[in-house]
């Protein structure tokens, strides 16, 4: 188990000139890895957030994966700026359209980020659990 702060420190050794670092945070629904990820962006001076909530509509199609790589994480990896869009969760319509630049730390958070899908060669993979219990209440709680 490691605290935020020295989660922070482990991020913060990537830091680069020249290229980004990706980070992932990967668990179960109701683990936690939005609250990290944000935790994280809010100490990092020069870090993007990426939810993969906003890349599928669907949790169970996998071609946000396609998605993920073509838009995001390839681009990143050839130096060049990542576009992807939000994909809306009723009519699965691609909307709000959001540019990633080159360089700093991008942490990319969601279920199954870790996925041998991914082409990313991650420079740090965070796994996040939390007993099944408490997941299950987070998850009912978001639905009131």
């Amino acid at each position: 188990m490691h605290t935020v702060d020295e989660i922070v420190q482990a991020i913060s050794a990537l830091q680069r000139t020249d290229t980004t670092a990706l980070v992932a945070i990967d668990g179960h629904g109701g683990s936690g890895k939005s609250t990290l990820a944000c935790a994280l962006g809010n100490r990092l001076t020069d870090a993007t957030i990426v939810h993969c909530d906003h890349l599928r509509a669907a949790p169970d199609k996998p071609a946000w994966r396609v998605r993920l790589n073509a838009q995001v994480i390839e681009p990143l990896l050839n130096g060049r700026p990542a576009r992807y869009a939000h994909e809306d969760w009723i009519t699965g319509e691609l909307i709000e359209w959001c540019t990633i630049e080159a360089g700093g730390f991008v942490i990319i958070e969601g279920i199954s980020v870790l996925h041998s899908d991914l082409v990313a060669p991650w420079d740090l993979k965070i796994w996040v659990d939390c007993p099944p219990d408490l997941r299950l209440k987070r998850g009912s709680s978001s639905r009131r």
